[in-house]
């Protein structure tokens, strides 16, 4: 889930209301320009409108509604992953680090400027597979 938000001034309150619903806070978990939830089965990502965080999402996004077969082939690589990493320690940062290839060949085929890849995703490179 995906929550988009003007600023980060409320997010006092957002956490708040968050770990109401049983999510926990874990930051930027490692993305600058996101805030980070975690409950059991699910995620949510707090972003401000317009930020390059939003904006690659919401590209990356757009790209699977509008290619049936990335679409497909992505969800095909996340249950791949699941099952892969499943009972691994690190199995969340395994199953990220394993989509990373596909998402930014998604976004440069969106016409994403790779030199605007984050540095999160820089340093992912060579990810574990």
């Amino acid at each position: 889930m995906q929550l988009v938000v003007l600023t980060f001034n409320g997010l006092p309150r957002c956490i708040e209301q968050m770990t109401k619903l049983g999510y926990t806070y874990l930051g930027t978990y490692g993305i600058e320009g996101r805030e980070y939830f975690k409950r059991l089965g699910f995620h949510a990502h707090m972003v401000q409108i317009n930020n390059d965080e939003f904006s690659r999402k919401r590209l990356f996004l757009e790209h699977l509604r509008t290619h049936p077969d990335a679409r497909a082939e992505y969800a095909a690589l996340k249950r791949h992953l699941a099952d892969k990493w499943a009972a691994h320690p690190d199995a969340l940062q395994r199953y990220n680090l394993g989509k990373t290839d596909f998402i930014m060949g998604a976004l440069t085929a969106a016409g994403w400027d790779p030199e605007r890849r984050p540095q999160y995703l820089k340093d992912s490179t060579n990810a574990i597979h």
